[in-house]
């Protein structure tokens, strides 16, 4: 009843490094969803921050 699990969310990338045994579904399912929420947290933070650089040059432009 074990679950495979596939780290980088490639289904058909079978390599044992990208591969871990889980114990449950359930295990599986909370293990991908916290993944994905890293993964959607983390473009976020590169979105703000670009945006924060742009607001910044925007800024110094207008001072000048």
């Amino acid at each position: 009843w074990e679950v495979v699990h596939h780290k980088n969310g490639i289904r058909d990338d079978n390599r044992l490094e990208n591969l871990e045994l889980m114990p449950t579904q359930s295990k599986h399912f909370t293990g991908a969803s916290l993944i994905k929420k890293y993964k959607s947290l983390e473009k976020r933070i590169i979105r703000l921050e670009i945006e924060n650089e742009s607001l910044k040059s925007q800024l110094n432009r207008s001072k000048q």
